[in-house]
């Protein structure tokens, strides 16, 4: 799952949102395969950032 935003702020807020959703249908995020605010990342094998 990717979360993004305009602001950071904005991220962190809307990131929130879905913590808590999930936590209300039950389903848990593993630490160790997560990632939070990151500048790029590897998603189905491309490198996304924010400037695409």
């Amino acid at each position: 799952m990717v979360i993004t935003k305009g602001s950071f702020n904005d991220h962190l807020i809307h990131l929130d949102r879905v913590l808590e959703k999930l936590e209300e249908a039950g389903l848990k995020i593993n630490a160790s395969k997560s990632c939070f605010a990151a500048h790029e990342l590897e998603y189905l094998g491309y490198w996304i950032s924010r400037d695409g």
